[in-house]
């Protein structure tokens, strides 16, 4: 299987229901030229068929079990536990993993179906599967934004990854499952009214499915939460651009080719 649109490089991002493969026209990852997504069936064929002198920049995957810990509490041994509390997490049929933030003196600590850890290291024995959360928290750190306070939601399928910023300053982190739009708009309403500033300081960036929801534009607007339709990306290849989030749609994961650069 060759690479797309006369791709140089790619990533792998395991989403609820499907496989997507995300090209760069260069072998850093910093321009992104596409995606192409193949059902969660044809996955591990697809996997199979990509040319070995091409190793994926990245791989992710999107779980709602997911729990973020303070580094200084942290031990490998206990890193279950930390799932067992707070989520629905099955050590029979996932894979328990973890990677530091080091940007925020935490850990992420998560689990992802075991055959998909399966699949790649078939491929590429050396590529470790992360949790795009990690991707969210350093796109974030990286762009700065002058302590302004931006809560970043970030829906693909039925798993809404919800971060919080004070500037670069990490305040909440967390995926859960948004099969049901009502109980996304709550959790969202829920975590501004835990955030230490005032509602009319935060301003809310809907990413993927989340940019394309009419429901949840009018639930936030009818509780007076601005939303903040467009992302500075200054540190994205040299350039000052702005960036809506309409044209990413589901794409926030395009970047992460640039952030593992």
């Amino acid at each position: 299987m060759s690479l797309g649109g006369g791709a140089k490089a790619l990533g792998l991002s395991f989403e609820p229901g499907f496989l997507r493969l995300l090209y760069y026209s260069d072998r850093n990852g910093q321009e992104y030229i596409g995606s192409e997504s193949f059902p969660l069936s044809e996955a591990e064929r697809v996997i199979s068929e990509l040319p070995q002198d091409r190793h994926p920049l990245f791989a992710h995957a999107y779980s709602p079990v997911l729990s973020l810990v303070p580094k200084a509490l942290f031990q490998d041994e206990e890193a279950g536990s930390w799932l067992r509390f707070t989520s629905d997490y099955n050590p029979d049929h996932n894979s328990l993993m973890w990677s530091n933030l080091h940007e925020y003196d935490a850990v992420v600590v998560y689990s992802i179906p075991r055959e998909y850890e399966e699949w790649c290291s078939q491929r590429f024995p050396a590529l470790r599967i992360s949790h795009p959360i990690e991707m969210q928290c350093r796109l974030m750190h990286r762009a700065g934004l002058d302590n302004a306070w931006t809560m970043i939601v970030n829906k693909t399928g039925s798993v809404a990854l919800i971060t919080a910023f004070e500037g670069k300053k990490l305040h909440l982190a967390n995926a859960i499952d948004s099969e049901h739009l009502e109980d996304l708009a709550y959790y969202i309403l829920y975590g501004t009214k835990q955030l230490p500033c005032k509602s009319d300081d935060l301003k809310i960036l809907l990413l993927g499915d989340a940019a394309e929801s009419d429901y949840l534009k009018e639930v936030l607007a009818s509780c007076s939460v601005p939303l903040d339709q467009c992302l500075r990306m200054d540190f994205f290849a040299g350039q000052g651009s702005s960036v809506s989030s309409s044209s990413i749609a589901a794409d926030v994961a395009a970047y992460a080719g640039g952030l593992c650069a």
